[in-house]
Formats: structure tokens, C-alpha cells, sequence
């Protein structure tokens, strides 16, 4: 990977790391069983539509791609 390619990935990732923090305790504040994580998924599903990613895809009940 490129210098300019990494510091495009450092400079976004720093400027949403509290909201990926706030992510992250949420998804472990409300766990879910191996392969029940139907409220997680559509967690996901929703943040990553509201950021204006329209190319999310579930794949299955509690999985998805973007």
C-alpha cells in the first residue's frame, strides 16, 4: 500500500475513531449468540446507510458486506 494511500486511511479513521468507539461498546453492551446477531446486524446495516454507503448487502439474517 502506498504513503498516500495510508495516510488517506489514517486521516479518515481518526476522524471517526469516537464514533467507532461508541460502536463498539454499544455491540458489547447488547450481546448476541454465535450466529443470533439479528439487533447487530441491523445496527450495521443502518450506520453504514446513514454514513451514505449504498452499496450494503445483507447476505444472510445476521450478515452483511459493504
Amino acid at each position: 500500500m502506498n504513503g498516500e494511500i495510508k495516510n488517506k486511511i489514517k486521516l479518515i479513521s481518526s476522524s471517526i475513531s469516537k464514533e467507532l468507539i461508541e460502536l463498539r461498546r454499544q455491540i458489547h453492551q447488547n450481546p448476541e449468540v454465535a450466529f443470533n446477531e439479528y439487533e447487530t446486524t441491523t445496527l450495521l446495516f443502518n450506520k453504514l446507510k446513514n454514513k451514505g454507503i449504498n452499496s450494503v448487502k445483507r447476505i444472510t439474517e445476521t450478515g452483511l458486506y459493504a
